[in-house]
């Protein structure tokens, strides 16, 4: 396996250092001529993407094109991660055939670059629809996930404020990936897969969930609305995934009391455990 960013993935065989905007990387894709591609980048940070717009049309709608267009000769199968906020959140579930309507720059970008990948590659083109995802991070370089930020707090006596009207099907990550390479091994996919979990559920049940997991006082996390939030990006109410599909195709989707213990196993077997408090790398200590 090759990879391709501006920092490895753990167990890549080979990683290419650069970034997609790069003709110079893109030139190099194409003469790789590689046969199956997993199109992961995008600029995810919704907030920021509503105060730079075009940089992120540039990343999550026109990058996603040109490297479709740099791998088209050679690509039997192009896989490209979307997101579920591309739904306005209004009439949850949602299903594939559901029509797309983000209130989100992000959202809406995310949607662009679904359209020009499958309007480049067609059949070979897979867009896969991924929920909120969580889980332990790979290492010690990669960004916490709101999870362990959130008991990382808690472990510290500070409370967390969490949406208790924002609705998502969380995903465990592990799960998730796992569904990526199934869908470039397997038999050709429909052109648009949802990949949630089975839980319908808002982040301060996810939270509570969670800290009950890790053995953690539930009282300190406190409901809270999206009205309350100084996001800058609109939040949609409920953007659940409905993947039916998916499990037709066999992909994995553990439930959140499955993935969340799951992922206590993993934090504690990575070290990131020291009883009931999660021993944070110190170079992310002051993001928490």
């Amino acid at each position: 396996m090759v990879t391709v960013g501006r920092r490895p993935l753990p167990d890549s065989s080979h990683h290419v250092r650069g970034d997609l905007a790069d003709d110079r990387i893109l030139d190099l894709l194409s003469r790789a001529a590689p046969e199956a591609v997993v199109h992961l980048a995008a600029l995810t940070d919704a907030d920021l993407c509503e105060e730079q717009p075009e940089r992120a049309r540039v990343v999550n709608a026109e990058v996603p094109a040109r490297l479709a267009s740099a791998v088209a000769k050679s690509c039997r199968r192009f896989i490209h991660v979307s997101t579920d906020l591309v739904f306005d959140g209004e009439r949850a579930p949602y299903a594939e055939a559901d029509p797309p309507l983000p209130i989100s720059v992000y959202g809406r970008t995310k949607l662009a670059g679904e359209r020009e990948v499958v309007s480049i590659l067609g059949e070979r083109a897979c867009v896969a629809r991924l929920a909120l995802a969580y889980g332990p991070r790979p290492s010690g370089l990669s960004r916490p996930s709101f999870i362990e930020r959130m008991v990382a707090s808690v472990s510290r006596g500070e409370s967390v404020s969490l949406f208790e009207d924002e609705i998502r099907t969380p995903v465990y990550v592990e799960d998730a990936a796992h569904a990526l390479a199934l869908l470039v091994e397997g038999p050709s996919p429909p052109s648009i897969v949802h990949l949630g979990g089975p839980d319908r559920c808002s982040r301060f049940e996810m939270g509570t969930r969670a800290l009950a997991e890790f053995g953690l006082a539930s009282d300190l996390a406190r409901a809270s609305s999206r009205s309350e939030g100084r996001a800058r990006a609109p939040r949609p109410r409920d953007v659940s995934l409905e993947s039916s599909a998916a499990l037709a195709l066999g992909l994995p989707s553990r439930s959140l009391t499955e993935g969340l213990s799951s992922m206590k196993r993993e934090l504690e077997r990575l070290g990131f455990m020291v009883g009931s408090e999660i021993a944070v790398p110190e170079e992310e200590a002051n993001s928490l």
